[in-house]
């Protein structure tokens, strides 16, 4: 409660006494009314007062007596004169109850109405200290929508700096704004309710922003270290299949040098495949839910294939020509099984991209929907 509710019966109680002092008065005029005599009226000299109870078995006051110079009798002139006396009290009497009546009014307006404009003055206050904290909270949403807004045109960028902190306080005066906004509502005309209306859009607009943009730009962090992993995969994966297409043609060659070249490239084959594959769970792990896993499953068949490639090699060194054929019929096999896996997929490059949009896709259209009311309410609030 305001001061100045505190203050309203205080006033009040103060009206209320000054009223029941005019009316005190009142009463004692109406007392004199009743007693002449004690109205101050005093009987002219030699002629009996009102309150003189004449004797029945006495003679008739003369009334003939010279008549003053007005032309009346004494008892008339005091008729008259009294008459006025009481004229002048029932005239004051009607002022004191027309002060008494304004005063009861004004007491009764303030016990009652007073508090009505003070709610109402207060809601003004408290939707004006709203929009202060709307206005201090308008930055900080500008800076965090400029980076969201970057992170989802470039599908994903470095260099996101750490915003949680601005995120904290920005949602805490908004919070504390739509709190103010609500409180006031009911107290508002219909005008002031209507640009009450607006400022807590405008509000709830930044804050369901504010709650989308630390998805948004998480995932974008994740992508960003995702893909920077994928990229050093993806160069070990490349080295390692153009070794693989070599020792490919030197055994084809089926000279004892070739194959013996093609048996140790294999060995180094094997380990940038297996380097690739740690990058590749790397990447996966950084970013969960981002479908990565894929590409270490493919290196795994890749893997396999070598193997299969390995053995033929030793079987032919090893003079076993059936079995390397055989061997080496498996590795086709597997080779083409290993291609068919990744086929019609993203490149491991896009796909941090790809999942990042995937990934921040309903928080982003969230964002956005928000980000239009937002601008929707301060036009709103901006017109004349």
């Amino acid at each position: 409660m305001s001061d100045q509710e505190h203050n309203v019966p205080d006033a009040t109680e103060r009206l209320d006494a000054i009223a029941a002092d005019e009316l005190i008065g009142a009463n004692a005029y109406i007392s004199e009314l009743d007693s002449p005599a004690e109205s101050g009226a005093q009987p002219e000299p030699g002629e009996p007062s009102d309150s003189e109870v004449p004797d029945p078995q006495s003679p008739a006051p003369d009334d003939t007596r010279p008549a003053s110079d007005d032309g009346l009798p004494p008892r008339e002139r005091r008729r008259l004169r009294q008459e006025q006396i009481r004229r002048r009290k029932r005239e004051r009497l009607v002022w004191i109850g027309m002060v008494a009546a304004g005063l009861l009014v004004l007491s009764a307006f303030l016990y009652f109405f007073w508090p009505v404009m003070a709610g109402r003055l207060d809601a003004v206050k408290k939707v004006d200290q709203a929009q202060a904290l709307l206005d201090r909270a308008k930055p900080t949403v500008s800076s965090i929508d400029k980076l969201v807004t970057a992170q989802l045109s470039a599908s994903a960028s470095p260099g996101v700096p750490d915003s949680a902190p601005q995120i904290l306080v920005a949602r805490r005066d908004l919070k504390q704004a739509l709190a103010l906004v609500d409180e006031a509502m009911p107290h508002l005309t219909e005008d002031e309710q209507r640009h009450a209306t607006d400022v807590r859009t405008a509000t709830k607009a930044r804050l369901d922003m504010l709650d989308r943009a630390p998805a948004i730009l998480v995932a974008s962090v994740k992508a960003v270290k995702a893909k920077a992993l994928v990229d050093q995969a993806s160069q070990e994966a490349s080295a390692a299949t153009i070794a693989e297409t070599a020792a490919s043609k030197n055994y084809s060659l089926g000279t004892a040098s070739a194959v013996e070249s093609a048996s140790v490239s294999l060995q180094r084959i094997k380990g940038q495949f297996g380097d690739a594959r740690q990058l590749y769970v790397q990447a996966a792990a950084a970013f969960p839910g981002g479908g990565l896993e894929r590409f270490s499953a493919y290196i795994d068949a890749r893997l396999q294939a070598v193997k299969l490639f390995s053995a033929a090699t030793s079987a032919w060194l090893a003079g076993n020509r059936p079995t390397a054929a055989a061997q080496f019929a498996a590795y086709s096999r597997q080779f083409a099984k290993a291609a068919t896996s990744i086929a019609n997929q993203p490149s491991a490059l896009a796909a941090p991209g790809q999942a990042f949009r995937k990934v921040a896709g309903s928080a982003a259209d969230a964002y956005n929907k928000a980000k239009k009311q937002a601008s929707d309410a301060d036009k709103a609030l901006s017109a004349p």
